[in-house]
């Protein structure tokens, strides 16, 4: 993951905050806590510089030590488990402008979320509500005008996904 390391105030609005991380437990008794990275790979989770729980408030997290599975950080300089217990399970967010430039033709999940989504033969199936990891694949979940359709992100259903115009085209039939 490249990072643009211009530093520039940002106006923060929810629609622009995007989460990256999660807490995990408590690690220790000096205030320091687990963190489960959902960027690929984990530790690029480093590369972000402003960090925002509940929708606006900015933390300080600094990185302590990582694993295979996770990595350990303190908070705001926490020195107590009471403390940092309160931060167990709350979503760590980051402005969508952090995010690097890529133009290897990848997408950032988080772009897919409110696009619309036709098939090959131009029928509206609905809009991208949620993205989901299931094991196997990543998963869209498509909010038709009567129920949900779950799609997974693979080449063969998966054909075109246009950025500017938030459309994104699927091989799928609907009945």
């Amino acid at each position: 993951l490249r990072l643009n390391q211009k530093k520039k105030k940002i106006k923060i609005n929810n629609k622009s905050l995007v989460p990256i991380g999660r807490f995990g437990k408590t690690h220790g008794l000096n205030g320091e806590i687990k963190l489960i990275s959902f960027c690929h790979p984990a530790e690029s989770i480093q590369n972000f510089k402003n960090f925002f729980i509940n929708d606006e408030e900015e933390v300080e997290i600094t990185f302590k030590s990582e694993s295979s599975n996770h990595m350990v950080v303190k908070i705001n300089n926490i020195d107590s488990i009471n403390e940092v217990e309160k931060f167990v399970n709350i979503e760590i967010n980051v402005p969508r402008e952090d995010f690097p430039e890529i133009d290897d033709g990848s997408i950032y999940w988080n772009d897919l979320v409110g696009s619309k989504v036709k098939n090959t033969d131009e029928k509206s199936l609905g809009t991208v509500i949620k993205i989901e990891n299931h094991g196997a694949s990543d998963l869209l979940f498509i909010q038709g005008s009567d129920e949900e359709i779950i799609i997974p992100i693979e080449e063969n259903f998966f054909k075109k996904f246009d950025n500017e115009n938030k459309l994104i085209t699927v091989d799928w039939e609907q009945e």
